[in-house]
């Protein structure tokens, strides 16, 4: 029984931990000039992930240009034309990296939602390593053998993959979704539209045949007196 208890609480602790490292809040912006957002990376060699998606374009443009900067001003990205995309890259050297985005097309807001996260090689060692040291104390009187713990941990990194998918497939159904609304609102806005200028244009064709009919019906009298 006890050892049911701690296995149990061994399983919740780390799954709490995981979720909360795969599934940072995105952030949401509107985009109207050139903007930047920053992240700061704690060591060397880490490994930074990076979301990024247009809900919203204004005239139906969904085109942005983003450039990444390391923390020496270099520039390490540039992309032209995108609307969405989910990237990592290496980031050797420890400190500032700067995220600047901008229209494709000058005067017209977006609306973005960004998503930004690292991870160090030595910072998952050493959680990971203090972690197992000490739920490892707790239950080395009763894991029965190594193979338990193991089966455990490839457990944990299963459901960490699947919720990292899950919560990437939510997010290009939202802005697909959005997309989709954006479009059915604009055609229906010029099917309103041109049905008002077709009204206006048949009454104008109807008055123009009456006007030209008189005129023709008083030319004939004349020409008969």
């Amino acid at each position: 029984m006890y050892f049911k208890k701690n296995i149990f609480a061994l399983l919740l602790h780390t799954a709490i931990l995981h979720v909360a490292t795969v599934l940072p809040s995105p952030v949401t912006f509107e985009l109207l000039d050139r903007e930047c957002l920053y992240t700061l990376t704690p060591s060397i060699d880490c490994q930074i992930d990076y979301y990024f998606a247009v809900q919203h374009g204004e005239e139906g443009d969904y085109d942005i240009n983003y450039e990444i900067f390391g923390p020496d001003g270099v520039k390490l990205i540039s992309r032209t034309h995108e609307r969405q995309g989910e990237w990592f890259f290496n980031a050797e050297f420890k400190g500032e990296y700067k995220f600047c985005f901008e229209s494709s097309k000058k005067g017209l807001g977006k609306i973005i939602d960004f998503d930004v996260s690292y991870t160090c090689q030595h910072m998952k060692e050493t959680e990971q390593t203090k972690l197992k040291n000490m739920e490892r104390n707790k239950l080395l009187n009763n894991l029965e053998n190594e193979q338990q713990e193991t089966k455990l941990w490839d457990m944990l990194d299963d459901i960490e993959r699947q919720l990292s998918l899950l919560e990437r497939n939510l997010e290009y159904y939202k802005t697909r979704t959005k997309r989709n609304n954006y479009t059915v609102r604009s055609t229906t806005k010029r099917v309103f539209w041109f049905s008002i200028y077709s009204i206006f244009l048949t009454i104008a064709i109807g008055i123009g045949q009456i006007l030209m009919l008189k005129f023709l019906f008083n030319r004939s009298r004349k020409h008969r007196v």
